[in-house]
C-alpha cells in the first residue's frame, strides 16, 4: 500500500515511552487488534516490534498502532501523552555530544532556518516553515503533511516547549492556531518566550 512514510527513529521513541508505562504483552495485544495490512508491518516477537530506526515505515500502520495504543485515552490523556512523547523524543535524540553541540551552537533563528531538514528526518511528506514573527515568537506552518495524525501534530506542537529552552529561551509557551484534524487546510502553531 503506497503512501506517506514515517522514519523508524520516531516510531521507536513512542514505543519506548509506551513500554515504560505498559508491558510488552499489552503492546502485542494492541498490534493484534490492527487491520491485517498494518499488523504485518510490526513483529511483536522482536524488541520494539522489530522497528529499525533507519527504516521508513508506512504512516497508515503507525497511525493504526497509535490509535490502538491510545483508544481508551480521553482528549486530556492524549495531550499528556503527546507532551510526554515530545519530551522523550527530544531527550533521547539530543544526548551526549549532540546535546552539547545543539545547546552551544543553535539559536532560535538557526533552529527556524533548519526546521525543514529536522522535520524531514521523521516524515517523507510535508513542508514546514518557521516564520519569525517577532524576536520572541516563531510561527510554524506545516503544509502537505500526508502522514499527519492528531497525536503526531500535538507532538510537533509540544516539542517547542522542550527545544526552545535548550536554546536559552525562558517561559516558553506553545499554542495551536489551526490543524488538519479540525478541518483546517494546514497545521499552524506559535511558540513564544520571554
Amino acid at each position: 500500500m503506497p503512501g506517506a512514510r514515517i522514519k523508524g527513529e520516531g516510531i521507536r521513541q513512542f514505543l519506548c515511552w509506551y513500554l515504560e508505562h505498559f508491558d510488552e504483552e499489552r503492546l502485542a495485544a494492541r498490534v493484534a487488534e490492527l487491520p491485517e495490512e498494518a499488523r504485518a508491518v510490526f513483529d511483536p516477537s522482536q524488541p520494539n516490534l522489530g522497528v529499525v530506526s533507519s527504516t521508513w515505515y508506512p504512516a497508515y500502520a503507525f497511525h493504526a498502532l497509535l490509535d490502538a495504543m491510545l483508544e481508551a485515552y480521553d482528549e486530556d490523556q492524549r495531550r499528556r501523552f503527546a507532551r510526554d512523547a515530545a519530551r522523550v523524543t527530544i531527550e533521547r535524540s539530543l544526548k551526549g555530544v549532540y546535546k552539547f553541540l545543539f545547546e552551544s551552537f543553535m539559536t532560535p533563528e538557526r533552529y527556524a532556518r533548519r526546521a525543514q531538514s529536522l522535520f524531514s528526518r521523521f516524515y517523507d511528506t510535508g513542508k514546514i516553515e518557521k516564520r519569525i514573527i517577532r524576536p520572541n515568537l516563531h510561527r510554524s506552518i506545516i503544509r502537505g503533511w500526508t502522514s499527519h495524525h492528531p497525536v503526531l501534530c500535538d507532538v510537533m506542537l509540544y516539542m517547542g516547549e522542550h527545544v526552545y529552552p535548550m536554546l536559552g529561551c525562558k517561559h516558553v509557551k506553545a499554542e495551536r492556531i489551526s490543524c488538519l484534524s479540525t478541518g483546517d487546510i494546514e497545521c499552524v502553531y506559535d511558540v513564544s518566550w520571554k
